[in-house]
């Protein structure tokens, strides 16, 4: 069973941290050459799209990671118990961020406050990604 989370949170974390990277580094540099008004209507439909993607990772990677941080056994430690606080607070945040960032925005001006959430998010993603590889690491060399 805890393959099969670990599976999940690894999927779910691809699709989430994967799909606004990809907001992020391809879409929105695209938009800023289009026409304002085409750029607000075609986020705003994507995002419709996109919202229901994101919600199901965060979904999976607070179920999973949860369900991981009670069956595994971490190694004793300051570093260890230091880097699961800070990534489960980073954690949290990015859930939240992902969460408000995927919202459409209800107006052409509120495109560039969407697109802050999602640097946002992409950034805390990167963070708990980065954190995730760290405690790895202090795992396999307990």
């Amino acid at each position: 069973m805890l393959l099969l989370m670990r599976w999940l949170h690894l999927s779910g974390a691809i699709a989430a941290v994967g799909g606004l990277l990809f907001l992020v580094a391809a879409l929105l540099p695209a938009l800023r050459q289009a026409d304002p008004e085409q750029a607000f209507l075609l986020m705003r439909d994507l995002l419709r799209r996109v919202r229901t993607l994101v919600w199901a990772s965060l979904g999976v990677l607070l179920l999973s990671g949860v369900y991981a941080a009670g069956a595994d056994r971490p190694p004793a430690g300051p570093a260890y118990a230091v880097a699961f606080g800070v990534k489960t607070i980073l954690s949290v945040l990015f859930v939240i961020v992902a969460a408000v960032g995927v919202l459409p925005p209800a107006r052409p001006e509120g495109l560039r406050r969407r697109a802050d959430w999602l640097w946002l998010g992409l950034l805390l993603g990167t963070a708990v990604v980065f954190l995730s590889a760290y405690l790895r690491q202090l795992r396999l060399a307990a």
